[in-house]
């Protein structure tokens, strides 16, 4: 309620954003490590925008919120996003300041830092952020998903949020997966890990 409440006018919330919220950020325990999976062109840039400017909401918190993707363009989507739509609420003269350069683009609200990266799998070493959204998270490479999957639980209050666009490429890694969890779905026998 308190997310949905921040949302700046004429956002409206899609209906399967309210699992992923609740597996993000409202649950007592919120998971870990999330993953979700919509048509092109159903808000998930707005999504992860929205979703890293409630983590940052608050200028005094030190907080690092990362966009990762196959392309630094395709990671700057929900920075560049959230720079022209979220207005901070936290009650403080605190505006988002962007660096949206080619080099290092970067966000930040007080001491935190949205910022995003691509490809090459050491850009997730050594970095603890808040929050992780891996963009196509279904064409990373492994050796850097896991990278970033590390990175987002080195601390207690890390998360991973993956996220792909639902077509018939079978070739990507998730495809047998995610074959082998709709028919699960649709035949009742989904297991409680998934």
């Amino acid at each position: 309620e308190a997310f949905a409440a921040s949302l700046p006018a004429g956002v409206v919330l899609y209906p399967y954003w309210v699992p992923v919220l609740a597996d993000v950020i409202a649950r007592r325990e919120p998971a870990r490590v999330s993953s979700f999976s919509v048509p092109r062109s159903h808000g998930k840039t707005l999504l992860a925008a929205l979703l890293a400017g409630w983590v940052l909401r608050d200028p005094d918190a030190d907080k690092l919120v990362v966009s990762a993707a196959t392309a630094l363009a395709q990671a700057r989507l929900s920075v560049e996003s959230l720079a022209t739509i979220h207005h901070p609420a936290d009650g403080k003269s605190s505006p988002w300041r962007a660096r949206l350069s080619n080099t290092q683009p970067v966000l930040r609200h007080g001491k935190g830092r949205f910022l995003p990266v691509a490809r090459d799998p050491r850009r997730a070493d050594g970095i603890p952020p808040a929050l992780v959204l891996a963009d196509e998270a279904a064409r990373l490479e492994g050796e850097y998903l896991s990278r970033l999957m590390t990175a987002a639980t080195k601390t207690p209050e890390g998360r991973l949020l993956m996220t792909t666009t639902a077509d018939d490429d079978l070739s990507l890694p998730w495809a047998g997966w995610r074959q082998e969890a709709e028919q699960q779905l649709l035949g009742g026998r989904l297991r409680e890990d998934w």
